[in-house]
């Protein structure tokens, strides 16, 4: 696949995702209906990802105090997934391939933390 292809294959990715988070983003501003966390009904405990479209509205607002206050560990981490998303997407482009080990640490490191904040905040 050349790199025409491979940036056509990502930009039609981005395409399809971009309108599924526009749809869902105007149903909850118009509905105030979001998605149900599976864990959080079936245990009562909060997981790592609990909060997370009230942050991205809050984003959207501007609200960062709110945002941070709804989960603060992807707010936190969200550097770290953009700058793994660039260098995935550069040497995909660039090579074909997918694999580094920047994206094998921080993807590490974003499971270990998720895993400690989801304990924490249930602990707290």
């Amino acid at each position: 696949m050349s790199r025409r292809e491979r940036i056509n294959h990502l930009l039609k990715g981005y395409g399809i995702v971009s309108v599924l988070l526009i749809a869902y983003y105007f149903w909850v501003i118009g509905t105030g209906l979001a998605i149900l966390c599976p864990i959080h009904l079936s245990t009562g405990l909060l997981c790592p990802g609990c909060g997370v479209t009230r942050m991205l509205v809050a984003l959207s607002r501007g609200e960062f105090s709110y945002a941070f206050s709804c989960n603060p560990a992807l707010l936190l981490l969200a550097p770290l997934f953009l700058a793994d998303i660039i260098w995935w997407h550069y040497l995909y482009i660039r090579y074909g391939e997918k694999k580094s080990r920047f994206h094998t640490v921080a993807i590490w490191i974003m499971i270990v933390s998720l895993l400690v904040f989801g304990v924490a905040r249930n602990i707290i």
